[in-house]
């Protein structure tokens, strides 16, 4: 045997040793690559992982030496679940996925299926060894546990209903905040919708005057582009205005610029469930015209209010004189008045004084006051007349000495005529009011 011998067979060892080594640092994740830098941060990342693992002691809460191994054992456990074993399998310090070609070359497989795979079985297996091991605990310390168990139970009830509170409230406030913002938009939009309605009313409005001053088809045709719905309120109002300045249709304008209006919403809109109401409204417009031009003949016929005159009238005794002559004076000018008057109706005029009864003489007239009768048909001779009479004004006489004088006129009124014409007057007049009030009620 050389003197050799022993070291080569020490050199020979220390090689085989490093060779080994270098062999299980090749399995070592961060010594792989055999670069410098990594393998000091491996180092650095190694040395703080121990440090961990064994700083995972047992609980403060632990009551006897067993109690504290226990709880020490299933902490590092619990390391070694959730860092140590999936550290492990995601630098795959095992070559798993370098060993089987399957995997190399579906190395997407190994991390999505075998590696969670295997960390599930992994953690199977800790949770039931830890769970066994938790058995061995002192009754004492298990019920501290059970304590904490039920106060971490109550706190966790606590955060759920305060959490629940605040999402209420968060709910409440988001909800409040959504109907506040609804209503400002619904807001937004009424105000957009009431100026439109209002340009449109406008509009409308202008198109009806146009109409009243010319009601022609081009203009009812106009007013026609817009519906029934959006014209009637407008057209209504209208109505109203001019039936409020003048209730009494003392304008025959009035009557014209309703019945107008009238016919152009029966024409545009025929159909429309508000046409019969302006119908009727228009028959009553009609109506009240009517009677009001009958009765205006009423008043004409009696040549002022009929109602004053049926008051007044009175039913009087005359002593007829003479027929009433004209006098003209002989000039130019009282020779045309003449041919004037000649081309005139003539009227039946008398003179007429009150009647004195006298026992020698009878009757005969009291020339201290002459009136001027006017009969409604000629008298054959004078002498006492008596009839239904009203006051029509004065008249200026002249004497045979020519002095001149007032006289009031007497005009003759047919008592029956008058008497119905009257009751035909207050039927009309009782209709008038009727109608008053149904136009007040139709543009209601």
């Amino acid at each position: 045997m050389s003197v050799f011998t022993g070291p080569v067979q020490i050199g020979r060892g220390l090689f085989i040793m490093k060779e080994r080594f270098k062999k299980i640092l090749s399995y070592i994740p961060g010594f792989r690559t055999k670069k410098k830098w990594k393998m000091c941060c491996a180092v650095i990342g190694y040395i703080i992982l121990l440090l961990l693992f064994y700083g995972m002691g047992p609980s403060s809460d632990c009551v006897t030496a067993q109690d504290r191994a226990i709880s020490q054992t299933v902490s590092r456990l619990s390391y070694l679940v959730f860092i140590g074993i999936p550290f492990l399998l995601l630098t795959d310090a095992f070559q798993i996925s370098s060993r089987m070609k399957f995997f190399s070359r579906h190395k997407l497989i190994y991390f999505l299926v075998v590696v969670p795979f295997i960390w599930f079985i992994c953690l199977l297996t800790i949770v039931t060894l830890s769970t066994n091991l938790e058995t061995g605990y002192s009754s004492e310390y298990q019920a501290i546990l059970a304590e904490k168990e039920q106060l971490a139970a109550v706190e966790a009830a606590k955060k759920a209903e305060q959490k629940a509170t605040e999402n209420a409230e968060k709910e409440k406030h988001a909800e409040i905040e959504a109907t506040e913002k609804q209503k400002e938009q619904e807001e937004q939009l009424a105000e957009i919708r009431e100026k439109e309605a209002e340009q449109r009313k406008e509009k409308i409005n202008s198109l009806l005057d146009k109409y009243i001053e010319n009601p022609k088809e081009s203009n009812a045709k106009k007013v026609k582009k817009y519906t029934a719905a959006e014209v009637y309120p407008v057209i209504s109002q209208k109505i109203k205005g001019i039936y409020t300045q003048d209730k009494t249709f003392s304008s025959y304008e009035t009557e014209g610029k309703i019945e107008d209006l009238c016919n152009l919403y029966i024409t545009n809109y025929p159909n429309d469930m508000n046409t019969p109401h302006f119908k009727e409204y228009l028959e009553s417009c009609q109506a009240y015209t009517a009677n009001k031009d009958m009765l205006w003949e009423l008043d004409k016929k009696y040549g002022g209010d009929i109602t004053n005159i049926y008051s007044n009238c009175q039913y009087r005794e005359f002593y007829v004189i003479q027929k009433l002559g004209t006098y003209y004076e002989d000039t130019i000018s009282g020779t045309i008045q003449k041919e004037l008057d000649s081309l005139k109706e003539e009227k039946l005029e008398y003179v007429a004084a009150n009647v004195i009864y006298d026992s020698l003489w009878g009757t005969m007239p009291d020339r201290s006051t002459y009136y001027v009768l006017r009969p409604l048909a000629p008298l054959s001779s004078s002498g006492v007349y008596t009839a239904y009479v009203k006051t029509s004004g004065t008249k200026t006489l002249r004497d045979n000495a020519g002095f001149e004088f007032e006289s009031t006129i007497y005009q003759e009124i047919d008592a029956t005529a008058l008497e119905s014409d009257m009751e035909t007057y207050n039927n009309l007049d009782f209709e008038q009011g009727q109608l008053e009030g149904r136009l007040e009620n139709q543009l209601k």
